[in-house]
């Protein structure tokens, strides 16, 4: 079972942030960096349970920051999601986050198999959308 609450959507550096006992959705988000200045803080998801018949619960994540609303804990497997924009569907918006983390978690796959054969970091975790493509480094030209 994954250790890691996975932190994606409109916040400073997507990534899988370390679980804790008492990790709430405030500490997974700082661990992502922040948020973005134009997130969409009212709508941000926690998508628990399996991919096939996940459980969503929407936040105001705004309320939380102001200490209007309780912040939530998260567990260990868990998607945060930090919208840019309202959405109108919750369907469609599971749709994408879990597109989203499907996409993030083949890329880092990816990115492993071709750093196994050469010499560069792991660990990236790049949103789908984000425009980042995933290159592998060239050999540096010969010096004369």
């Amino acid at each position: 079972m994954a250790r890691d609450v996975y932190v994606l959507g409109a916040v400073t550096q997507p990534r899988a942030v370390p679980y804790h006992d008492g990790l709430t959705v405030a500490g997974a988000i700082a661990g992502a960096y922040g948020t973005l200045p134009d997130a969409y803080l009212a709508h941000v998801a926690v998508v628990e349970g399996s991919l096939a018949q996940p459980k969503v619960t929407v936040m105001d994540y705004k309320g939380v920051l102001t200490g209007e609303n309780p912040d939530l804990p998260v567990k260990p497997g868990d998607i945060v999601y930090v919208p840019l924009s309202p959405y109108r569907y919750l369907t469609h918006y599971v749709d994408v986050i879990l597109d989203t983390f499907v996409s993030s978690v083949a890329i880092n796959a990816g990115t492993r198999a071709v750093g196994q054969h050469q010499s560069f970091g792991g660990g990236i975790f790049i949103p789908v959308g984000s425009g980042i493509q995933v290159i592998p480094p060239t050999a540096p030209p010969p010096i004369h």
